[in-house]
């Protein structure tokens, strides 16, 4: 990318951070988005923690050269509605999402805004995940296993032939993704009736409803970290997996099932689909899939059993 375009581009990037009380995992976070090549023009952090400790912590990089926006929500907004606040008050022409745990490599955001540069018609542009543990050392073999399982891969590159099929097979990641802004603002984060799948709901509504293509770079720009905190408070029971999986099968049957991408993806999720959905108390949604074409070559094996025995205990 030329000198111009990046001049041209470099303050119109604006990267989002919500977090909840892992002060520590921010500040990494934070520190990786000081260190880029291309300098955002803000930085817009969203904290639902109980304590100052997020607060002190952006106190200390206030003076770094880069204006950031500070919200201390109290009482805590959660996930979705966190992500959706600093959406809409980002003042850039891109936005970048950064989950508070996980951090960009050097040179993300302009590797991600040099895809909009060739390619004007994007709304999305997104590349490799790295996985770490908690200490933030590279996973090596659950690197190379996700990003082939999500299709981020060589042959996978450039312009995507349907956003859709992109956001739903997950090759769209959670995180550190660069979008159009006024795209993400029009699509929003907070969507009702999709419990923790927020980050998929978003993917998908942002390639069903716009008009522009989704991009993928075969490059590392993000690390995502496993670690054994989550999206989950207190005794909850995650329900992405059920909540993507109704998405996906109620929304979109006439239109991408027949897809075998989407049909393979379907086929691999339903076992955790029906499971989440004995656990979270919609364990009808779970007997309609356990019986549907996508587990129906489940059904003799032990997992299935096993499926059908939580089904039947959450009906009785």
């Amino acid at each position: 990318m030329s000198k111009v375009v990046i001049c041209s581009m470099k303050k119109r990037v604006s990267v989002c951070i919500p977090t909840y009380n892992r002060p520590d995992y921010f500040e990494r976070a934070l520190k990786s988005v000081l260190g880029q090549s291309l300098v955002p023009i803000e930085i817009l952090v969203g904290d639902d923690s109980s304590d100052q400790c997020t607060t002190e912590v952006v106190q200390r990089y206030k003076n770094e050269g880069v204006p950031i926006q500070y919200f201390h929500h109290e009482p805590s907004r959660g996930q979705a509605r966190n992500v959706d606040h600093l959406l809409q008050k980002a003042q850039g022409n891109f936005v970048v999402l950064l989950h508070d745990d996980d951090r960009l490599l050097p040179g993300a955001l302009e590797t991600l805004i040099s895809c909009f540069a060739s390619h004007s018609d994007l709304v999305a542009a997104f590349g490799k995940q790295q996985v770490i543990n908690a200490d933030g050392e590279v996973k090596t073999e659950t690197t190379h296993g996700v990003n082939k399982g999500y299709y981020r891969t060589a042959e996978h590159e450039g312009r995507q032939s349907s956003s859709l099929r992109s956001a739903i097979v997950q090759q769209f990641p959670n995180d550190g993704y660069m979008v159009r802004a006024d795209a993400a603002k029009a699509v929003g984060y907070d969507h009702p009736g999709v419990g923790d799948a927020c980050d998929f709901a978003f993917g998908v509504e942002l390639a069903r409803t716009t008009q522009g293509d989704f991009y993928y770079t075969d490059m590392y720009v993000s690390q995502y970290r496993h670690s054994e905190e989550s999206i989950v408070r207190g005794e909850e029971v995650a329900d992405t997996a059920y909540h993507a999986f109704k998405i996906v099968t109620e929304q979109f049957s006439n239109q991408v099932q027949s897809d075998p991408y989407v049909k393979k993806w379907l086929r691999e999720r339903s076992p955790v689909a029906i499971m989440m959905a004995a656990q979270n108390g919609f364990p009808l949604d779970g007997l309609r899939w356990f019986v549907s074409r996508y587990h129906r070559h489940r059904i003799l094996s032990l997992g299935g059993v096993r499926r059908l025995l939580a089904l039947l205990k959450a009906l009785w």
